[in-house]
């Protein structure tokens, strides 16, 4: 499965219970009895469209050799494999990318961090590393890679933040190379892992599955990398903002970025059969389609989220102590429009005394690339919240032994020409 042989049990003694605190706040103790059997039958029909990257259907898909390719790309720019141990018994195929270990292989592979003008960028000197920012799928024009442009106070070269990036429902970090390099080049470590079932990590994924591999990521940051609290960030994109939500959620001063996410995974459920009962939404609907859809959208999600899945991102974001910030696909096809509606009214109706909020809507679909929308927004974001800088990239001193010495005499016989300049009017003034 992977070439590190020794896992490493980085979470505490907890296994996670998505709806401990339904039956603790209603003391219903027939939702157990009842919803473990209801939720086997479910999750037996709906795992593959949840978790699709855990379908037999998407691993036939991966072309294996251009996978290894990738994961070898990652190595090169400094990747650290881990295998971590949940504590249920999985195994969790993840990697950490030290930033200042990343600086440093760019500059061994030939790259010169160079300073023109105002505007920073990474000049690419030799073929090996042009192919390899190619393999990592940068945006390189001519020999340079262009730095973000991140105005901050903020000086992080010895304590640097962490990303924690998550996926969604059809994704492995081997594939998402492109942000990974983002972060990387925003002057932030990265850390990336597959949940059970995915990928390489064991296991088959559920809800309380995932709480539990992305609490193992966490330990393992906290304990291994000592990172505190708030210099943890954690991306939650689509399927992957319920545990990411969960996380910040459980943890006071984790830092929670939203990406097209729904307040509740169920909401996709009951948008699909809404519209297959009653079709899509209509500006003058009777009262009765319309009270109909209401009814819909109230009663499914409870039901489906008691005995189900849940991933309630609405009951728990109002309640996250750490900065959020809610990137909103207004194209989006796959989150419907009233559920991401729910989000924002969630974190506009508690906890507004958290200033450090930040809500993004940008015309995105649901799978498009986000940076051509929200790349400036999320620069200035992170930079004023001192997340990342471009200061962990100083300048490479690119100049040859010759040049440093014209550099130096030229010096000297500016200082000469002003001190004898200097001393002729003290001598004429005498």
């Amino acid at each position: 499965m992977s070439s590190v042989s020794n896992p490493i049990k980085a979470s505490p003694d907890f296994i996670a219970d998505p709806y401990h605190s339904f039956e603790e706040s209603n003391g219903d103790k027939l939702w157990s009895i009842v919803r473990s059997p209801i939720q086997a039958v479910a999750m037996h029909f709906l795992k593959d469209s949840i978790y699709y990257a855990s379908s037999e259907n998407f691993k036939k898909r991966l072309d294996e050799r251009r996978l290894q390719e990738s994961r070898d790309a990652l190595f090169e720019i400094g990747g650290e494999e881990v295998l971590l141990e949940t504590e249920d018994g999985c195994l969790i195929d993840s990697m950490f990318f030290d930033v200042n270990s990343f600086k440093r292989k760019i500059e061994e592979l030939g790259g010169a961090f160079v300073n023109s003008g105002g505007e920073r960028h990474i000049e690419i000197a030799s073929g090996r590393l042009h192919r390899l920012m190619s393999k990592m799928n940068a945006n390189i024009s001519g020999n340079m890679i262009e730095l973000p442009k991140i105005q901050t106070d903020q000086e992080i070269s010895h304590e640097p933040n962490v990303m924690i990036l998550t996926q969604g429902n059809a994704g492995i970090y081997a594939t998402n190379r492109l942000d990974i390099l983002r972060f990387l080049l925003k002057g932030m470590s990265i850390m990336v892992f597959d949940i059970r079932g995915t990928g390489r990590s064991t296991g088959t994924p559920s809800e309380a599955g995932t709480y539990n591999d992305i609490e193992a990521v966490y330990q393992y940051l906290k304990l291994m990398k000592k990172f505190s609290n708030d210099r943890i960030h954690v991306w939650g994109y689509c399927l992957g903002s319920g545990p990411a939500t969960e996380l910040a959620y459980r943890h006071p001063g984790v830092n929670l970025y939203i990406d097209r996410a729904a307040a509740r995974v169920t909401d996709i459920a009951t948008d699909v059969a809404e519209i297959a009962a009653l079709g899509n939404q209509q500006p003058n609907e009777s009262t009765i389609v319309g009270a109909s859809r209401a009814a819909i959208r109230a009663v499914l999600p409870a039901v489906l989220d008691k005995t189900v899945i849940s991933y309630n991102n609405a009951e728990k974001i109002a309640k996250i102590r750490g900065r959020i910030f809610f990137l909103y696909g207004s194209y989006d096809n796959v989150i419907p429009p009233w559920s991401s509606d729910r989000l924002d009214e969630r974190l506009s109706e508690e906890n507004t005394a958290n200033s450090d909020r930040f809500i993004v809507i940008d015309s995105i679909g649901h799978g498009d690339d986000w940076s051509f929308a929200a790349e400036d927004t999320l620069n200035s974001y992170m930079g004023n919240v001192g997340a990342c800088s471009v200061r962990v990239f100083p300048e490479t001193d690119t100049r040859t032994d010759l040049e440093k010495l014209e550099e130096i005499i030229d010096g000297v016989e500016e200082f000469r020409e002003g001190f004898f300049q200097v001393l002729s009017r003290k001598l004429i003034q005498n």
